[in-house]
């Protein structure tokens, strides 16, 4: 008698409880662009005062003379230049980071209206399922058991939306980290490739690779606290053991000197980059057989939720069987 309305209000509570969370994290992610727009107003400022520095040194200042007399300017610009790219680095992760927060903003706003029609499904359907058990004769113990399934349900079924919103977020870590490792592979090839043999186009090939991947990994430290949101929701985190996430993209942060001359063909500086990419290599692969692991037990909880609504599926059909 139930059968069909109860395999709609399932369809129904899936996505209302997807709507919840969706709200829930909307107000998360609102606060967090605020902070953010904030934090880059201050990135900005420190972003100009650095670059101010360093074009003192390059250019004609006192600082600049008495750096010349002191016969340290290169030790000084070398160093001034270092702490620029610091600060652009941040401010352009902090950009970075806004950007994808308003496109998240946009796309859960559109994904929240969507999901607003099943609330009144629900509402139309809870009628129609307590309309036909006024009008059917049913024991009290029936009906306290049959409440008692269908809250069993209901508690499965909204962590069963939980993991599913786990994996998927886990799914798009490792689709970034994919791109990121090729990324890192080409720039490797290019590296050994250029070690010794004094040829500018495959230095710039792989700066231009390490390049496209410090971006990914901006990518992947956003997507990688999008998962541990998710995975709040069902008592689990992601972590790294101590590692220090934005330590990988500072080691491939490049500075200006050494860049000089390794584009130079400077054997050493060569081998020392190619240290730095074989050393990030190494750590987003570590990271990445991490998610695959992290991935497979979601698949397993997944697996292990599916079958208990089976049977609490099976028992609620049972019960209803008995109805009149």
């Amino acid at each position: 008698m139930f059968k069909k309305i109860n395999e709609d209000l399932k369809i129904c509570k899936e996505n209302i409880f997807l709507k919840e969370i969706l709200e829930r994290k909307l107000v998360t992610l609102k606060v967090t662009l605020k902070c953010e727009e904030l934090a880059l107003e201050k990135l900005e400022n420190s972003l100009d005062k650095e670059y101010k520095d360093v074009k003192k040194l390059e250019g004609i200042s006192i600082n600049n003379i008495f750096a010349i007399l002191a016969g340290n300017k290169e030790e000084k610009l070398s160093k001034e230049q270092q702490e620029y790219i610091q600060a652009k680095l941040k401010y352009e992760e902090c950009e970075w980071k806004i950007r994808e927060y308003k496109e998240n903003l946009m796309d859960m706003k559109v994904r929240i209206f969507d999901l607003t029609k099943y609330e009144n499904e629900y509402k139309k359907l809870i009628e129609q399922k307590s309309e036909i058990i006024k009008s059917t004769e049913i024991e009290d113990s029936l009906k306290d058991e049959l409440e008692k399934e269908e809250y069993t349900q209901y508690c499965k079924v909204k962590e069963d939306v939980e993991v599913k919103q786990a994996i998927t977020a886990s799914k798009d870590c490792l689709d970034i980290i994919d791109a990121s490792a090729n990324r890192l592979s080409s720039a490797k090839k290019w590296g050994l490739f250029d070690i010794g043999s004094d040829n500018i186009i495959a230095s710039l090939v792989k700066y231009e690779r390490i390049n496209d991947s410090k971006e990914q990994l901006f990518a992947l430290g956003y997507s990688i606290s999008r998962l541990n949101e998710e995975l709040g929701d069902i008592n689990m985190s992601f972590m790294f053991n101590g590692f220090n996430f934005n330590t990988l993209i500072d080691e491939l942060n490049i500075d200006t000197f050494t860049y000089k001359l390794d584009v130079g063909g400077n054997v050493f500086k060569e081998i020392a980059v190619q240290k730095i990419i074989n050393n990030a290599s190494g750590n987003v692969k570590d990271i990445e057989n991490k998610l695959i692991n992290l991935r497979e037990e979601l698949a397993k909880k997944e697996k292990q939720i599916s079958e208990e609504i089976i049977i609490i599926n099976r028992r609620i059909d049972e019960l209803i069987e008995k109805v009149n």
